[in-house]
Order: structure tokens, then C-alpha cells, then sequence
């Protein structure tokens, strides 16, 4: 699988099935309940995962206010310490032979990925490759340009440990954003230097359908409906991402090849177990802020 995407929903407004990634039925409750295409997560010997410090490095594509980025920044923010990335801490890295990867560890060793997840730096990109992106894919495409380009600027450090995360604004449409997924993520395995990359855009680019269609709402917890609803995709990602950065060469997965987040895709967006307030949803809290994200495959209770 050379990268993972989670999957754009089809229009909620226009009252159409939902076609995700993984297949979803509608449950009797008349909420759409998670069908898993094959629940057992698995883990594949002497590929990597992130146990180190994972560095966060921001490319704000477009146009981006300080209100918009604060929301994101809370968020990330947090994340290490949320219940949520304390599943994602149960997936790990293990060795049976020994290695010339920098990232390898010795042989029988476990290596968890790490809860020390933090903002490493930050950059404004006003459209460098312009506001229709083509599809990226591992090394090619404007995505990787992108984070390249800034690399070789220096204006972000080239991290071994980073994660670059390309955050596409409201005017931004990237390859088929706006119809068959809500973001990506993937590496430039294979290349020097080689970097682990995501890209998350905001769905309001494609109207309200594709905010609704990236599992988010009109009336939101922080008042940005787009913004919002790029927050659930962005910790799928991220957590796809930490558990499997190199997707050339699969480290976690199930029989079908879906990743941890795939495997939750969407579920408690909209569950009866998140609270309402104030006209909006949301289930976590952290920074002062309330977010509405999906949850994440726990690899050892199998739920």
C-alpha cells in the first residue's frame, strides 16, 4: 500500500449511503454504526513505528487566520496526553533480526510509540504550488514538493522523527479531496532523506457536504465548522501514521490492509455517546477547547 486515506463519506445533506473506508452499515438505532472489515490489527516484524519524540511540523497552506490556527494548535497540543493517543500507545515496533534502519531497535526488544508528541515548528505557505493540487503519492506530487521545498529552505528542519503535516485551507482543493477522501498519510520511504507526511484540507473548500461528508457539522464546538472537521481526520492520520509511517512496507494492519484508524473510521461522530451542547457535539477536552473526533482500534482489547 504506498499510502492510507481516510475516506470521504458521500453527501449527508443529500440523504445518500455512506461509501467509507472501511464499509459501514446503517444500525438499527438509525445511527451509522461501524462495520469492521477484519477487526485483528496486526503487527509486521522489523518495520517501524514512531517510539521517539514525534516532531510536528505545520505547513499552513493558503491563507490561514491566527483564530483558525489556534484551534488546530490546541488540539495537537494535547494529543499526546488524550485518552485517545493512550490506544495509540499500545501499538509498538519489534525486531527479530538485526538491522541497518536507523530507527530499528534491538532484536526482541518492544518499542512503543511514543506519548511525547509535540509542535516542532511552523510555516506559512501562500499556495507554492497553487490552490488545485494535483494527487500526491510517496515521492511524487505536490504534497511531498511542499514539505521538500520547505526542507531544503530550511525554513523546517529535516527530522528523522518528524511528521510533516500539510494543512490545506478553505480555497485549497488537493487531488480528489473533495469527493473520495479527507486526508492521507504516507512517507518518502526509499528516498534522502526520507520524511513521513500527512495531508489533512480543510473540507470546507468543497462546500458544506464535504464538511459533513468528513464527518463534521454546522454547528460546531469552536465555531469553524471547517476547521473542526478537519480535527477528526487529522488524529486518524496521525495515528496511522505513528503506528505505520513507512506505508510502503506496512507495519500495522489488518488481513484487508486497513490501518488502526481505518478500522474505527468515523464511529462515535455519530454514536448517542457523544454529549450535546449548545447545538454542537463533542467527546474530548483538552486546552480549554472541545473537539468531536473518531475513535481509535485498540490493538489489545481487539474494540
Amino acid at each position: 500500500m504506498i499510502f492510507n486515506s481516510l475516506v470521504l463519506t458521500t453527501s449527508l445533506l443529500a440523504g445518500t449511503v455512506l461509501a467509507t473506508d472501511p464499509p459501514r452499515e446503517e444500525s438499527q438505532n438509525g445511527y451509522f454504526g461501524l462495520n469492521p472489515v477484519a477487526p485483528n490489527m496486526q503487527h509486521v516484524l522489523n518495520t517501524r513505528s514512531m517510539w521517539e519524540d514525534m516532531n510536528l511540523y505545520l505547513i499552513w497552506y493558503g491563507q490561514w487566520a491566527a483564530a483558525d490556527k489556534a484551534i488546530i494548535t490546541d488540539f495537537l497540543g494535547g494529543l499526546g496526553n488524550s485518552d485517545f493517543w493512550g490506544i495509540e500507545q499500545k501499538y509498538f515496533q519489534l525486531y527479530d533480526q538485526s538491522s541497518t534502519n536507523p530507527h530499528a531497535t534491538p532484536v526482541g526488544v518492544k518499542k512503543y510509540v511514543t506519548k511525547n508528541v509535540k509542535i516542532g515548528g511552523q510555516v506559512d505557505d501562500a499556495w507554492s504550488q497553487g490552490k488545485v493540487l494535483g494527487t500526491s503519492n510517496g515521492n511524487s506530487g505536490p504534497i511531498p514538493k511542499i514539505v521538500g521545498n520547505h526542507v531544503k529552505d530550511k525554513s523546517l528542519p529535516n527530522d528523522p522523527n518528524g511528521f510533516y503535516i500539510v494543512l490545506g485551507d478553505s480555497q485549497t482543493v488537493e487531488g480528489n479531496s473533495c469527493s473520495q477522501y479527507c486526508g492521507y498519510h504516507t512517507s518518502t520511504y526509499g528516498s534522502n532523506p526520507d520524511l513521513v507526511y500527512t495531508y489533512v484540507g480543510n473540507p470546507a473548500a468543497c462546500g458544506p457536504n464535504g464538511v459533513i461528508g468528513c464527518g463534521g457539522n454546522l454547528i460546531t464546538p469552536n465555531g469553524n465548522a471547517g476547521v473542526d472537521a478537519m480535527l477528526s481526520p487529522l488524529a486518524h492520520e496521525l495515528a496511522e501514521g505513528g503506528s505505520n509511517p513507512d506505508t510502503a512496507v506496512s507495519g500495522w494492519n489488518n488481513p484487508d490492509g486497513y490501518e488502526n484508524g481505518d478500522n474505527c473510521a468515523y464511529s462515535n461522530l455519530w454514536s448517542q455517546e457523544t454529549t450535546r451542547s449548545c447545538g454542537f457535539y463533542y467527546n474530548q477536552e483538552w486546552n480549554g477547547r472541545k473537539y468531536h473526533i473518531q475513535q481509535l482500534w485498540d490493538p489489545e482489547t481487539h474494540s
